[in-house]
Order: C-alpha cells, then structure tokens, then sequence
C-alpha cells in the first residue's frame, strides 16, 4: 500500500509548488490548473496536448518521488512490523504526511530549501525512532512482545489470616 497519493501532495504544498517541483528540467511549468486536474483526474479538455505531456510527465516524477518515499519508509518499518501495513492504520497515523516530506524533498533534489530539509530530517528522524523502538506508529501495533503478567492486575497475600468463612480469624 503507498503511504501518500499525489492529491495529498496536492493538499499538503498546493499545485503551484507541485507544478514548480515536479516539471521536467525541459519544460516549461505546468500551468496550475493543469496541474490540479491532472493529479486529480479531471477535465483537461480545455488545454493543449503538448501542455498535458508536460502535466503527465510532471505526475510520473510525483509517483515516482512517492514510491521512492515508500521504500524509505518501508526500510524503516521493516524490522518491527508486518509490512504492508493495513490501510487503516496507514491513514490514522502519520505516515501520509512524512511520505509527502519525503517525496517532496527527492522532488526537490539539490534545490531544497531548509524548510524542505527540515522536515525530511524531522521524518526520517521519527522513524529512526520508530525503528529503535522509541515511537510507534499507533498503540495496538507496537510488536514488542509483552513482558509476562504486563497489563494484569499484581495479587498480593493477606498477612491477616481467614477462617473458611471468609473473615477475619
């Protein structure tokens, strides 16, 4: 299961700096509406075919960007869980928006601003967590196994002894 999707990226930096980051070196941006209705699948109609190759070319290097961010993660992951994490899981955490960190980070190349790299150390600095075991990812995932008795009520004997009434002798 991919961790992120391209309208996520979308949501998370807007289509001007999707258009910015991910057209071809060769091209010319592509235009911000363009943009929005190619990573959301809509009516592209009203442009021109070469502007939509552009547009195309700009989403291939997202989902690329986005697989890469994937293995990353997954690099990560792998040692304390089963992978691929269930979906649900994957949208109750916060896994979504370090993918677009990443992604955006490989996107940018060596063109990142501190504020790009920031958050991609910031990422790969919690999952370096999660894979120490530091953090986890949501509290019914944690693959620690339990220590024996943990979460049991602890007993302890009574120093006043009971007769077989059960009170007090």
């Amino acid at each position: 299961m991919a961790y992120a999707t391209p309208e996520q990226m979308l949501i998370r930096f807007g289509a001007r700096e999707m258009a910015q980051m991910a057209t071809p070196d060769d091209a010319v941006v592509v235009d911000l509406n363009l943009m929005r209705l190619t990573v959301t699948n809509g009516d592209r109609s009203a442009f021109d075919l070469d502007a939509i190759a552009v547009a195309d070319r700009a989403l291939d290097r997202i989902l690329f960007a986005l697989n890469e961010a994937d293995a990353a993660i997954n690099s990560y992951l792998n040692g304390r869980y089963r992978l691929p994490l269930a979906s649900d899981l994957v949208e109750s955490s916060c896994l979504p928006g370090l993918c677009c960190d990443i992604a955006r980070y490989f996107l940018h190349d060596s063109k990142a601003t501190d504020t790009v790299s920031r958050r991609y150390d910031d990422a790969t600095r919690w999952l370096r967590d999660v894979a120490a075991g530091k953090a986890v990812l949501g509290a019914e995932t944690d693959t620690a196994a339990p220590q024996s008795g943990a979460g049991m009520p602890e007993f302890t004997t009574n120093p006043t002894p009971l007769d077989l009434d059960g009170y007090a002798a």
